[in-house]
């Protein structure tokens, strides 16, 4: 994902990988100490067509995790992003999730749902949100 993004003039900033995290990481303009956004990240085995297909068009994200994109996003006074790397289609598709004051800027079902807890495995009951991605910028 990180080569990705550099093509197109950003760099990806994150913490350690070990230690948990309101956010995963921000996007830096290239050349500059200026942050463009905060980011929610995830990787996922799926397609394009998977995901407007099987999945409806919407990336299931933490809701927990995206309330604390939109708290960083209010903090910072930048726009709140998420970044989905569809693997298989060596394809980043980034939707805008909150704008600088931390407000959302889509409507997105809430449901609480079982879900995988970590990468690791276990199962996991808690509130997901379902965000559009049918407006997503798609970067290669």
């Amino acid at each position: 994902m990180a080569a990705i993004l550099r093509r197109h003039g950003l760099i990806y900033c994150s913490g350690e990988k070990d230690s948990p995290a309101a956010v995963d990481g921000m996007l830096v303009k290239a050349g500059t100490t200026r942050i463009m956004r905060v980011v929610e990240t995830k990787c996922r085995e799926m397609t394009m067509k998977d995901l407007f297909g099987r999945f409806g068009g919407t990336w299931l994200i933490t809701h927990s995790k995206i309330k604390a994109l939109a708290e960083a996003a209010k903090i910072f006074g930048v726009p709140g992003t998420g970044l989905l790397y569809l693997v298989p289609d060596k394809l980043v598709l980034a939707v805008r999730i909150c704008d600088d004051k931390g407000q959302f800027v889509h409507d997105f079902e809430v449901k609480h749902t079982a879900t995988q807890a970590t990468v690791n495995g276990g199962i996991a009951h808690r509130d997901n949100a379902f965000v559009p991605m049918i407006e997503a910028a798609e970067f290669r």
